[in-house]
């Protein structure tokens, strides 16, 4: 089976979780190099899409994306969204990333300590968090069975 054909698969076996009553909303990756943090940032980046475009903003996507084209991998990216367009974090992260660029939570603890009000919104993201966990969870076991599938019929046994 062609690389575009199980592409195509791929995303077909995703819009058939959608059509099950998985909220799935296929979107355009905007991938940065900082945690945006405040809202006025995420607002504009959007501003870059297209007035019908759905958009997300992380820091991988598009290098797996990149890999995976270069090694000829099939590939879906899956995201869940854990903080709105029109809201700031709590904290700005990037002053708590470590060199390899991962948010260090001894620091972000310690800044919580010394701004308080930042204790809420952190429980709030920390809530938030663990729910698009727990849905991430439950897509990956309902779409494993598919991309199965699919593997099967691209190595011909199916």
């Amino acid at each position: 089976m062609c690389q575009c054909c199980v592409s195509w698969y791929l995303l077909a076996a995703a819009a058939r979780l959608q059509t099950d009553g998985t909220p799935l909303q296929f979107a355009v990756a905007v991938t940065v190099d900082e945690i945006v943090w405040r809202a006025d940032s995420k607002r504009a980046l959007a501003a870059t899409l297209g007035r019908e475009d759905l958009g997300f903003v992380d820091m991988e996507s598009t290098a797996i994306a990149r890999v995976c084209a270069e090694r000829n991998l099939p590939f879906l990216i899956v995201r869940s969204i854990t903080d709105l367009l029109n809201e700031d974090l709590p904290l700005d992260f990037n002053k708590y990333r470590d060199g390899d660029g991962r948010v260090n939570s001894s620091r972000v603890a310690r800044a919580a300590l010394l701004k308080p009000k930042a204790l809420g919104g952190l429980l709030e993201l920390r809530r938030r968090s663990e729910l698009c966990a727990g849905r991430m969870a439950e897509l990956v076991l309902r779409l494993t069975p598919m991309i199965i599938g699919i593997e099967e019929l691209r190595n011909g046994k199916g």
